[in-house]
């Protein structure tokens, strides 16, 4: 239905058996503390199980949510403002 070609999966066999539930991941994305529905459209298409359906990363890249601001950095931990408690330092002799 979803995905026409898992059948010819080398696992399909067992797979078939697992009772397959509905995805809670948009009600969950919804009581996230993310709220645009851009991010859940992208993830979603990143999430994909059929790799045909499936956004490229270069596609995904595309993705107007890397042109909102902030800006996406390399280093996801240079943006957090964290102050750090002071903590004393022993040095052993």
């Amino acid at each position: 239905s979803n995905w026409p070609d898992l059948q010819f999966m080398p696992e399909y066999k067992y797979i078939k058996k697992i009772r397959q539930l509905a995805s809670s991941f948009k009600t969950w994305f919804e009581k996230s503390s993310v709220q645009s529905e851009l991010y859940f459209e992208l993830l979603s298409q990143m999430l994909e199980y059929d790799s045909k359906k499936r956004v490229s990363a270069k596609d995904a890249l595309l993705s107007p949510i890397f042109n909102n601001q902030p800006s996406p950095v390399s280093n996801c931990l240079e943006v957090m403002q964290l102050k750090y408690p002071y903590r004393n330092v022993i040095k052993k002799e």
